[in-house]
């Protein structure tokens, strides 16, 4: 684990933890071309602010092979911004600006109807969880994000947050494979590592319980997602695994099921 927030006293829930004005606001629909062009009018100060949030480099490989395509889509807006007869240094600046917002922007809720983003660099430390101990928004006529407590917070505690609410319910494997393509990470939080509720299958063997995958902690090295083969199975009433050749059959009933409804839903639009 990188740098992280730690709360330095006890929060409530419901209490402030963070208030922090943007660095900078972006319209976020433009290829790119206002995050830079904001971004060069930034101070040196500020620019060193901008570029100690997590960003990839020119040449540098995302942990996961899945976000290959974000290298892919940063060098795509770069190209666009910077002219071919630009520096080095100006194009290495452009990918590095358009690589803190991909890693880092949160949507900017204000009157207008633009898409806007913001960056903050003091929240931006904040770890993500599925299991997070702060809500934040950004909905302010002040124009800063601000973290609440969920829950109760200790001193010392890291502070989390969840990045993408639109996420929260899916099983395991989906949140890590939209965390790994979208922002080259994997969540490694309690509900992460423990048994996968959504996921879960009836207990052929005691018929009372239900039979939930628990995935292994993955090693630093990792590049590749785990699938569910990877898992290890267990009813949460009688502590048996399931019988393979019927695990098999539900699973396949399970996906079978899923894409029917899918197909559904996808003709009622």
């Amino acid at each position: 684990m990188g740098r992280v927030l730690r709360a330095t006293r006890a929060f409530a829930p419901g209490d402030l933890v963070l208030r922090e004005a943007p660095l900078l606001v972006f319209v976020d629909d433009d290829g790119g071309h206002d995050l830079v062009a904001k971004a060069l009018k930034l101070s040196e100060e500020e620019r060193l602010k901008l570029l100690d949030m997590y960003h990839l480099r020119p040449g540098d490989d995302p942990r996961f092979a899945i976000a290959s395509y974000v290298t892919e889509k940063i060098e795509k807006k770069v190209r666009s911004v910077v002219s071919s007869r630009a520096s080095e240094s100006a194009y290495r600046f452009a990918f590095e600006a358009i690589s803190v917002a991909k890693f880092n922007a949160h949507d900017f809720t204000t009157a207008s109807d633009q898409s806007l983003s913001g960056l903050f660099p003091l929240a931006s430390l904040a770890c993500h969880s599925c299991d997070a101990n702060c809500t934040f928004t950004t909905m302010s006529p002040s124009g800063v994000i601000s973290y609440y407590a969920a829950r109760r917070i200790s001193e010392g505690d890291s502070i989390s947050i969840l990045y993408d609410g639109r996420n929260a319910g899916m099983p395991t494997l989906q949140r890590w494979k939209l965390m790994a393509k979208g922002r080259d990470f994997m969540c490694q939080c309690l509900r992460c590592t423990g048994p996968d509720a959504m996921s879960g299958i009836k207990c052929h063997r005691c018929q009372e319980g239900v039979s939930m995958p628990t995935f292994p902690r993955l090693l630093p090295s990792t590049r590749e997602l785990p699938t569910i083969a990877d898992a290890t199975w267990l009813c949460d009433t009688c502590g048996c695994a399931p019988e393979p050749s019927m695990l098999a059959k539900q699973l396949t009933e399970v996906s079978d099921l899923t894409t029917q409804l899918l197909n559904v839903v996808g003709s009622n639009r």
